[in-house]
């Protein structure tokens, strides 16, 4: 499940189809000098320098990582179009060695709105450049994801502040407990009236685009699932709730990590979430 959006980037605009990412800042594109963009018989765009009026040369490497697999190229600067907005000098990658899980994919690379100071080189991510160039009136996005019903709307991403047609209610503010990800302390996790549950004494958790699932340390999230009435699938990991999939998933923490829950789109398509720097905070609100 993989949310994305369209950009330009150069002068004349050259278009990519990138996939949103809140754990990093950095935005990445493939390169026309990508060895693997043939290799991966990639479907969709990569970038030519040589093409843009705009153009600048930055050359410092940059190298992420989902999950095990390895992106990895050299930054860039151009201008970046989104939603109708010109973001003048922005730095970017463009990649050279891609990750498979990108092959056949129609998504070309990744628009970062993470915190600057997560990727190395500390550059500026697209949106903080936006807010800068007083394209926005506030540092802040926010996201309405389509829950796959025919008759939802189309899933929104809102620069600048929040679009109160895709959600009821006020919203719930939590102030971020990190300061360059998009984590907050949870007072505590329960199945309705069960005082019992899980994370009674508190506990972390980052909301995170780039998750299928609710993610938590798997003896929890064990007891949360009996108690749903879920009942594991015997051909592989997941849990089973009759004939519906279970959105929680555990996850096995290594001794002396501080467990830290993950909310992805399992989350995130109840609870329109609204990401603001400059308030370092988070907001949530029922989702229509």
């Amino acid at each position: 499940n993989i949310y994305s959006g369209h950009i330009t980037i150069g002068t004349p605009g050259q278009k990519f189809i990138v996939a949103f990412d809140t754990e990093t800042a950095t935005t990445w594109v493939p390169s026309i000098h990508s060895p693997s963009w043939k290799k991966l018989r990639r479907i969709s765009g990569k970038y030519n320098n040589e093409s843009s009026r705009t153009y600048k040369t930055n050359g410092k490497p940059f190298e992420l990582f989902y999950g095990y697999q390895e992106v990895s190229g050299y930054r860039s600067q151009d201008n970046v179009a989104i939603a109708g907005a010109t973001v003048h000098n922005q730095t970017f990658g463009e990649s050279i060695l891609e990750p498979n899980m990108f092959a056949g994919s129609v998504i070309d690379g990744i628009l970062g709105l993470g915190f600057s100071g997560i990727a190395e080189g500390e550059e500026l991510s697209v949106v903080d450049n936006m807010f800068r160039e007083g394209l926005l009136p506030a540092p802040v996005f926010s996201f309405y994801l389509n829950r796959y019903d025919s008759d939802a709307p189309d899933s929104v991403l809102a620069l600048g502040g929040t679009n109160s047609e895709y959600y009821t209610g006020n919203f719930t503010f939590v102030n971020l407990s990190m300061p360059d990800r998009w984590q907050f302390e949870i007072d505590r996790i329960q199945l309705s009236n069960d005082v019992g549950t899980t994370c009674w004494n508190r506990c972390q958790a980052v909301v995170d685009i780039g998750s299928s699932y609710i993610v938590g340390p798997s003896n929890e999230v064990d007891v949360l699932n009996r108690r749903l009435g879920a009942k594991r699938h015997k051909g592989g990991p997941q849990l089973w709730a009759g004939q519906y999939h279970s959105g929680i998933v555990g996850k096995k923490v290594k001794s002396g990590e501080t467990p830290v829950w993950i909310l992805g789109l399992s989350f995130m398509r109840t609870y329109y979430t609204q990401f603001d720097k400059g308030n370092r905070r988070l907001g949530f609100a029922k989702a229509t």
